[in-house]
């Protein structure tokens, strides 16, 4: 009767056991799927955040590619330049910086510039002066040779030593593809003031 009484005790000992070892895996097991699926769902929300922030930026750029392009098809903004430059104390090289500044509101630009064909600085909002060498910058000889506005990449330069890009856009008074642009003008934009706070905010 005894050694019944201490065999059952035996077995209900290792039936426990054998339960809290069930138990235990399961709630590994368990722990692990979820872990499992909760790595995937973050996986999943990085990647759409990724591919919105990299929409928005292509759209950023578009949207500056394209103010430019409206810019430079105004043929009485690209008459008025030319004639600003020949009499730069007229009223309309007065007329010129009120229309520079109205874009520096409207697009954010921490400064605009135009430049005369020889690289001299005509006109600055933030009073730069000076002379760019146009034939040394590759963006500015790709703008003129295709025509079209172009985006450089983010730098720092001697003139604008933060992070920035420069919104190039050529003027043209002809149409045909090897004349001399009138003037270039470039928009020059603070990353830190209109790119960064972009990238930062959540989607």
């Amino acid at each position: 009767m005894l050694l019944a009484i201490s065999l059952d005790k035996k077995i209900s000992r290792l039936l426990l056991v054998m339960l809290l070892v069930t138990l235990g895996w399961g709630s590994w097991a368990f722990y692990k799927n979820q872990m499992q699926e909760l790595r995937q769902q973050v996986e999943e929300e990085l990647t759409t955040i990724s591919t919105l922030k990299a929409r928005q930026i292509e759209g950023w750029r578009k949207e500056r590619l394209a103010d430019a392009a409206v810019l430079m098809d105004n043929p009485f903004w690209v008459a008025e330049v030319k004639q600003g430059l020949i009499q730069p104390k007229s009223i309309v090289s007065k007329q010129i910086m009120a229309r520079l500044y109205s874009l520096h509101q409207r697009y954010g630009c921490y400064d605009v510039l135009l430049i005369k064909p020889d690289g001299q600085i005509a006109f600055s909002l933030q009073k730069r002066t000076g002379r760019i060498n146009i034939k040394l910058d590759n963006n500015i000889q790709q703008a003129i040779a295709w025509h079209q506005p172009v985006l450089s990449d983010i730098h720092l330069d001697s003139l604008y030593p933060f992070p920035h890009v420069n919104l190039i856009g050529p003027l043209f008074a002809e149409t045909a593809e090897n004349s001399s642009p009138v003037a270039v003008v470039i928009f020059v934009m603070d990353m830190r003031q209109s790119f960064y706070p972009m990238l930062q905010a959540w989607p």
